[in-house]
């Protein structure tokens, strides 16, 4: 449905960001989102957690950790990065 959107709009302009509902603010949704080359804007639930990915090494053992540190809410200002 975005891409068929995206083609309806043509050149006109160009969209980069994808505005979807807090009940929508999930994981699939965002690998959708960026799959069609946007950047989702939505709210989070109350209960959601997020996490920064490890940047550790693995010891060998067991699999691999793929989660690092939780982000703290009150202090999003810390986690703000730059991607170009």
């Amino acid at each position: 449905m975005i891409m068929s959107t995206k083609s309806l709009i043509g050149k006109a302009f160009n969209v980069a960001y994808f505005v979807y509902d807090g009940a929508f603010g999930n994981n699939a949704a965002a690998q959708m989102v960026t799959s069609c080359g946007m950047n989702l804007i939505s709210k989070l639930r109350q209960d959601s957690s997020l996490f920064l990915r490890y940047e550790g090494n693995h010891s060998g053992k067991g699999r691999p950790r793929k989660y690092g540190k939780k982000i703290n809410y009150k202090n999003l200002r810390q986690y703000v990065f730059q991607v170009e």
